[in-house]
């Protein structure tokens, strides 16, 4: 396994890709095939088969999915605790926003 996997953002391309080829085979197919049955069986088959690379796709960016949501509530969370009253000039983002004075500005002890 790679060794950093979980601090990947998603790759959603790819989900997206797998949507997109779903589309075009089932198109190729029903343009293709002559006969209502063999066509209904590999369209079904199609999906099925689009269905479970997708799934298998979730289980690969499970992780990063979460990962990404908690980088969000953490971010707004630092929003939150920086909204004390200061004016919007001298808010900053950011842990290490809250440890700086706004630039060209001191630090008042």
């Amino acid at each position: 396994m790679e060794r950093h996997l979980i601090e990947k953002r998603p790759t959603w391309w790819l989900l997206y890709t797998n949507g997109a080829a779903l589309v075009g085979l089932v198109w190729l197919l029903e343009t293709a095939v002559a006969s209502a049955a063999a066509r209904l069986m590999l369209e079904i088959g199609a999906v099925v088969a689009m269905v479970v690379r997708m799934l298998c796709w979730l289980r690969v960016n499970r992780g990063r999915i979460e990962l990404a949501e908690t980088r969000v509530a953490r971010r707004d969370a630092i929003d939150l605790i920086a909204h004390d009253g200061a004016p919007a000039a001298r808010r900053g983002y950011g842990l290490a926003s809250l440890d700086r004075p706004p630039r060209g500005g001191r630090r008042v002890s």
